[in-house]
């Protein structure tokens, strides 16, 4: 564990002790569980938003994928289907969006139909 010289380096006594281990125990599990969601959605590669660059594609609205980002579409059980043509970056939005939604403690599925990428809530 890599926490067991914690006590001695920060002087913590055992209550502190404990809780920084449950507290690191807990980030871990989490952790873990977001890593088995992605697997299970078959992303074809992990990806954020972050670096998606919407000035070289105009036509998509960053608003409504920031908003999209927040999950609500997953409460209201809706799914994202992204359409357009080739080299638009829907491989990396719709991506960006299931690993967004396995993050928040949802399922995701990424599924893959000729020019069209959905990020599906519903596993």
């Amino acid at each position: 564990m890599r926490c067991i010289g914690l006590r001695a380096k920060e002087s913590l006594n055992y209550a502190d002790y404990l809780l920084k281990l449950v507290e690191l125990e807990l980030i871990e599990r989490e952790t873990r569980a977001a890593q088995r969601r992605m697997a299970a959605a078959k992303f074809p590669i992990i990806k954020s938003v972050d670096p998606f660059d919407f000035s070289e594609q105009p036509t998509i609205n960053q608003p409504l994928i920031g908003q999209l980002l927040q999950g609500e579409y997953m409460s209201k059980k809706e799914n994202i289907l992204f359409i357009c043509s080739p080299g638009t970056g829907k491989t990396h939005l719709s991506t960006s969006l299931g690993v967004k939604a396995c993050q928040q403690w949802q399922n995701s599925v990424f599924q893959c139909n000729g020019s069209g990428y959905a990020a599906n809530r519903n596993a």
